[in-house]
């Protein structure tokens, strides 16, 4: 009965380690998800910049064309 119990409490600390070992894996995966989120929304804040900065510049361009334009004629 002694060894039952033993072999039975044996177990269960495996399966607890076990379930240890599972719940710090999902934590690891969890946390490398929250960075790389962390890091696509830098990225899109960079792109957004970049597109209002290329607007901008567009829009130069078209008013330094015109005045190029109207400075020809």
């Amino acid at each position: 009965m002694i060894n039952a119990l033993k072999i039975s409490q044996t177990r269960l600390k495996d399966k607890i380690d076990l379930l240890a070992e599972a719940v710090q894996m999902l934590l690891t995966q969890s946390n490398e998800k929250v960075e790389l989120k962390k890091r696509l929304g830098d990225k899109e804040s960079e792109l957004e910049h970049s597109r209002g900065t290329m607007v901008h510049i567009s829009i130069l361009a078209i008013r330094y064309r015109g005045l190029a334009d109207s400075a020809a004629v």
